[in-house]
């Protein structure tokens, strides 16, 4: 599948089922391509995480050095979001489990109490009665799907209180009481709740600009895209007006459409004084950022 200025396109389906897909198969495969559309026209590759396909990934910038190989960031959040919201006790993961644990406990206590009341139609039609939203099922394979669900207990906190505490739970009786005194003092616990900072970012989140890690990575994409030593330094003092807001980033109008224009509207309307960021800018922002596209098809 070919991506261009967002549209994307079928460019061919290969029958791999007899073969040994190693890196020189897989990197074989992807320089063909590459040669079929013209080397000059790739930006990227864009895969998934697997290691073969890491390794193939390598192949092909080293024979295109222009040419980027990008990790699905949709897997790549699903891992990351896996150890939080599933963080694994071992020895290597000593510092993530300690941190994150409690969210995973959060979390089993959420789906007991979805359990609880989604598998059965009395308790079911309580819940309907007293709470207007639905609530969401745990997909084990998206990790994703775990913050969704807490997010929606969170908004319905106050409906499962008064649900918990109404004359219909109380005079409700069958084979799970024991069941019934748990999902009841979990709900009515404050303590249960967790707070939302740690899904609203950092608190010492910094500008991309003036982040170490980024710009240190910012300098080695530059000196691939650009690898002569002249054009390299103009682009670099681009970067600097950008991030500085001098010149015609100084505007007024420049500024204030950072918040409302997207990226790619800003670029066109506020980047001439920056043509050579500006035209990299606008290609890389018709990128794809994920391999679903080919994935689900």
């Amino acid at each position: 599948m070919a991506v261009s200025d967002g549209n994307l396109m079928f460019l061919k389906a290969i029958d791999a089922t007899s073969e040994y897909k190693d890196r020189f198969y897989m990197a074989d495969l992807i320089k063909k391509v590459v040669e079929e559309v013209g080397p000059h026209k790739v930006v990227q590759v864009i895969t998934d995480n697997a290691p073969v396909y890491k390794s193939a990934g390598k192949m092909v910038e080293d024979e295109y050095p222009h040419i980027f190989w990008t990790p699905c960031v949709v897997y790549t959040l699903n891992l990351a979001l896996k150890n939080i919201c599933a963080a694994k006790n071992t020895e290597a993961n000593e510092i993530v489990y300690g941190k994150c644990r409690w969210i995973t406990e959060v979390r089993d206590d959420t789906v007991f109490i979805r359990t609880f009341i989604m598998n059965h139609f009395m308790r079911l039609a309580m819940f309907n009665e007293f709470v207007p939203l639905k609530l969401l099922a745990i997909v084990e394979t998206r990790f994703a799907s775990t913050i969704m669900m807490l997010k929606k207990f969170r908004l319905i906190k106050t409906s499962l209180c008064t649900l918990v505490i109404s004359e219909e739970w109380n005079a409700y009786r069958d084979d799970d009481v024991g069941k019934a005194a748990i999902v009841k003092d979990i709900i009515l616990n404050d303590l249960w709740y967790y707070t939302t900072q740690w899904l609203e970012g950092g608190l010492n989140r910094v500008s991309p600009h003036r982040d170490a890690e980024i710009s240190t990575e910012r300098k080695k994409c530059i000196r691939r895209m650009f690898p002569d030593e002249e054009e390299m330094k103009l682009v670099m003092n681009e970067f600097l007006k950008f991030s500085g807001c001098s010149d015609e980033f100084s505007f007024v109008d420049s500024i204030q459409d950072k918040c409302v224009l997207e990226p790619k509207v800003w670029w066109s309307n506020h980047g001439a004084d920056a043509p050579k960021l500006q035209g990299t800018a606008l290609k890389l922002l018709n990128q794809p950022c994920s391999s679903s596209c080919y994935e689900r098809n």
